[in-house]
């Protein structure tokens, strides 16, 4: 357990605090790994959340060998010290999170999280920056959606890239809560090492929230390699993956039958256009043969009699 030395219940270091950390160099965070940069007030369609700006005091952070990204703290409402707070852990995703990528869960995942923190009326959603792709970075995220397109799943193409399956650490989000004060956390995930990470690093898990969203077609395979290769807790996927399959089925029935009628429909336009052109021909050949007869009587008019001298 960390060393409480954590700021008042309400989760939000006073904008003083947070001014006199930025002036002066050895004040970071409270917390031993990160340093608090900014705060604002930030209005949303789920409510007024307090944003607070952090970045990690390591070296480096994740896996893209990149200057450390400034994380987010997304703080809504009152906490209450002495109880457990509501808490997501929300690993960054562009695609899902930004495009409304069918591919992932993450964005319907970020939009849920932020319902049901505003439906508690208070809650935190730590979004970490250097996540992508589950640590491995957009351009190589892409690389592996190249794969995956190929027949890979996800684990397999982090693989084949050479990179981890799963490369995400959860000691700056941890970092991040203990900052705003938060000891003990019921957490919004269908991932146990994500509860573990945060164990790891002094912040107890009083109870894990599902955050189950519907598959889809594009991602159900994905959910199935999250829940089968890396131990995600997902219910009813595979009736789901059934019901994929059928609707699949059916649209594959339903474009052979659309070929079949395609295709018969363009047999009967050739037969058609076989027709009109047998009957072009005829009336073009009858055409020929009047003129040609014709013709002929203009070339026996202008002829002489045999035996005719001129």
């Amino acid at each position: 357990m960390l060393e409480d030395t954590s700021p008042p219940a309400s989760h939000r270091p006073p904008d003083g605090e947070i001014d006199r950390r930025m002036e002066e160099p050895g004040l970071a965070g409270v917390a031993e790994g990160v340093a608090l940069l900014a705060s604002a007030r930030v209005p949303t369609s789920h409510g007024e959340f307090r944003v607070f700006s952090y970045r990690s005091t390591e070296a480096l952070d994740g896996l893209n060998g990149h200057a450390p990204p400034e994380h987010l703290a997304c703080v809504l409402g009152q906490g209450d010290h002495d109880a457990a707070t509501l808490v997501r852990v929300h690993s960054e995703c562009a695609t899902g999170d930004l495009l409304g990528s069918l591919r992932c869960d993450c964005g319907e995942q970020l939009g849920a999280s932020l319902r049901l923190i505003a439906e508690e009326g208070a809650g935190i959603l730590v979004y970490l920056r250097s996540h992508e792709g589950r640590g491995i970075g957009l351009a190589r995220k892409f690389r592996a959606y190249q794969l995956q397109d190929d027949g890979a799943d996800t684990v397999d193409a982090n693989l084949t890239l050479g990179l981890p399956a799963d490369g995400r650490s959860y000691g700056v989000a941890a970092a991040i809560l203990a900052d705003l004060g938060v000891r003990s956390v019921r957490l919004l995930t269908n991932n146990l090492d994500k509860a573990a990470g945060l164990l790891e690093h002094g912040i107890d898990v009083a109870e894990r929230i599902p955050l189950q969203v519907a598959p889809n077609a594009e991602n159900i395979r994905y959910l199935l390699t999250k829940r089968d290769r890396l131990g995600h807790l997902l219910d009813g996927l595979d009736g789901a993956a059934a019901a994929v399959a059928d609707e699949a089925s059916t649209d594959e029935d339903t474009f052979a039958e659309r070929d079949i009628h395609r295709k018969q429909t363009a047999a009967v336009a050739s037969d058609e256009a076989s027709a009109d052109e047998a009957v072009a021909l005829g009336e073009t050949n009858a055409d020929a043969a009047a003129s040609n007869s014709d013709l002929a009587g203009l070339q026996t008019a202008g002829a002489p009699a045999t035996g005719t001298r001129r």
